[in-house]
């Protein structure tokens, strides 16, 4: 598994490594439009199943930091 740190940037293996970086942006405020960019190191690959994991716990920051716009 992955582990994502609390500011939602950086997630390491079970060991502490650094695996990988996420980017979750707010594009617009008027259409609530955003993006969730994954990227990974290299040797480290995820499965789909972690990537989705990662994403939803984006999703979920971005919902909670703007929760405002709803």
């Amino acid at each position: 598994g992955c582990y994502l740190d609390e500011e939602l940037t950086t997630f390491t293996n079970a060991r502490g490594e650094n695996i990988g970086s996420v980017e979750a942006k707010l594009d617009s405020l008027a259409s609530h439009a955003f993006h969730v960019t994954i990227k990974t190191d290299a040797g480290a690959p995820l499965d789909y199943t972690d990537k989705l994991a990662v994403y939803w716990c984006a999703v979920e920051w971005l919902n909670d930091k703007y929760s405002y716009l709803t």
